[in-house]
């Protein structure tokens, strides 16, 4: 999946579930939701050293979507925001897991459990988005997430462009 799809996308789908929650997002926790969401791909410099010789990453967990892409770090995260209360901090911790979740959805999948263990999870077979690179499924989350996104702050925009 893509790198704006999963920011586009987790972003909307991060304001909805706070809105729903009875939260007002925030600047603060829409910015962390946007790095959130996106933050998870760091591993991809990691995945260069490795095809480069750096064989430790992988042995590790961390190449490709390894332990960037756990639910370890979903939940250090989710527990540092608990403990400062921080709204760009729930919003980062947030953004981070779906993320993970979204890419449970892809073909390969992520290792869930690393460091501690180096098994891929993914949806069934069934259920898998199959988005490929820019494909139709790709482009209509990033359709969806950006209508949500324009509808819930661009009538702040106007305002703020108005006055």
């Amino acid at each position: 999946m893509q790198l704006w799809t999963h920011v586009v996308f987790g972003t909307a789908v991060g304001i909805l579930g706070a809105k729903a929650l009875g939260a007002d997002p925030g600047l603060a926790y829409t910015v962390g939701l946007a790095v959130g969401t996106a933050a998870p791909n760091v591993d991809a410099l990691l995945e260069i050293g490795r095809k480069h010789g750096a064989t430790w990453v992988g042995q590790h967990g961390l190449g490709e979507r390894g332990v960037t892409h756990s639910a370890v770090v979903v939940a250090l995260l989710a527990g540092v925001a608990a403990l400062a209360g921080v709204g760009v901090l729930w919003g980062l911790a947030v953004g981070w897991a779906l993320h993970v979740v979204l890419d449970l959805w892809t073909k390969d999948g992520v290792q869930l459990l690393a460091p501690f263990s180096g098994e891929w999870y993914a949806a069934p077979p069934m259920t898998r988005l199959r988005p490929g690179r820019g494909g139709l499924v790709e482009g209509a989350l990033l359709l969806v997430g950006g209508l949500v996104i324009l509808a819930v702050y661009g009538p702040l925009l106007v305002e703020k462009l108005v006055r």
